[in-house]
C-alpha cells in the first residue's frame, strides 16, 4: 500500500510569503515558525488523515512528526520559495515510514497469535512447527524499530 498522495501543482505552488517566513525562521524568528505552522497545518493534517485511513489520532501524530522534522531541518532548505513542496515531501516520507512500521508490527503480532494458538501442543511435528514460528518471529523482529514491541516479544521468546 502506498500512502503517497498526488497533489496538484496549484497546491504546491511556491509562495513568496513562505519564502520570507522561512528566511525569518532560519534567522531565529519564532513568530515566523508559528506563521508557517498555522499556514500549512490544516493541509498537512488533511494529507496525514488520508494516509492514516481517517484515524484522527494517528493523523495528528503524523502531522506532529512532520512539523518536528521540518523545523529541525529548516536550516537545510536551499530554496525557501519551495517550502510547501519540501514540507509535503517530508509529510509523505513520515506517512510512508509509519505505514511500513505498522505493517511490520502487524506481522509480528500475527506471528505471536499463531504462537499463542500453538502453545501446549506436544506432538514432535507440532514442536518443530512451533520452533519454526519462533524463528520467524525473531527474523521479523530484527526489522521492527518499535523498542517497546521488541521488548515484549523478547520477554515471550527470550533474547533473539
Amino acid at each position: 500500500m502506498s500512502t503517497a498522495l498526488h497533489l496538484g501543482a496549484a497546491v504546491l505552488a511556491p509562495s513568496p510569503d513562505d519564502a520570507a517566513a522561512v528566511r525569518a525562521a532560519q534567522d531565529g524568528n519564532r513568530a515566523a515558525l508559528r506563521a508557517l505552522f498555522e499556514r500549512h497545518q490544516r493541509a498537512v493534517f488533511g494529507y496525514c488523515l488520508v494516509a492514516a485511513r481517517r484515524d484522527r489520532d494517528r493523523a495528528l501524530d503524523l502531522m506532529q512528526e512532520t512539523f518536528s522534522r521540518v523545523f529541525r531541518a529548516l536550516d537545510t532548505i536551499a530554496e525557501p520559495e519551495r517550502f510547501r513542496r519540501w514540507l509535503f515531501r517530508i509529510a509523505a516520507n513520515v506517512c510512508r515510514t509509519s505505514a511500513v512500521q505498522e505493517e511490520r508490527r502487524d506481522r509480528v503480532l500475527q506471528a505471536l497469535q499463531l504462537e499463542q494458538a500453538a502453545d501446549g501442543e506436544g506432538e514432535p511435528s507440532e514442536v518443530a512447527q512451533r520452533e519454526e514460528r519462533i524463528a520467524t518471529v525473531r527474523r521479523v523482529l530484527t526489522h521492527v524499530s518499535d523498542q517497546r514491541l521488541r521488548e515484549l516479544v523478547q520477554l515471550k521468546y527470550g533474547d533473539p
